[in-house]
């Protein structure tokens, strides 16, 4: 059954992958637009988030590397989550262009993520070689998310009582 999970997070980030190799220039344009990579750096960031994305839907599509692409994934998705706080912070913008043309899916971030992040526990829960304890591992991995979420709500209350 948790094939069907690990099959659905490969076309998620099959999804992020595609709108950054068709126009490279693009995703590069919008890691610069995060401010927190040194300007050389950019197109190497753009680079190595092309290869994690490639590595992930890989990874989830052919059920290779089970440790592996979960502490991966959530670190990646960690990072991202937290560009993404910053972003919102300082720039007052809550929306991204990760996933290019697919609208729905840029329009709330934070909250994509932290879904992202819970799906991949979920999917690492159902593995088999998982022992009956390893879901204590993932409490501090929900408790982050669930403070980034707190964090996002707050953000957009504050922003809302300035307006």
């Amino acid at each position: 059954m948790y094939w069907v999970l690990d099959i659905f997070l490969s076309m998620i980030f099959l999804l992020a992958l595609y709108p950054k190799v068709i126009n490279i220039t693009d995703f590069v344009y919008e890691i610069k637009g995060y401010k927190v990579i040194p300007y050389k750096f950019e197109r190497l960031a753009a680079y190595f988030a092309i290869l994690t994305e490639f590595y992930l839907f890989f990874a989830y599509l052919t059920k290779i590397t089970i440790n592996a692409r979960f502490i991966i994934a959530i670190g990646f998705l960690l990072i991202l989550t937290l560009m993404q706080i910053k972003r919102r912070i300082v720039e007052k913008q809550n929306k991204c262009n990760c996933f290019g043309e697919f609208s729905l899916l840029n329009k709330y971030p934070l909250t994509r993520n932290i879904a992202i992040l819970f799906l991949i526990c979920l999917s690492r829960m159902f593995v088999e070689t998982v022992n009956q304890f390893d879901w204590i591992y993932y409490i501090p991995i929900l408790l982050i998310a669930l403070l980034l979420y707190d964090l996002g709500v707050l953000m957009k209350g504050v922003r809302s009582a300035s307006s």
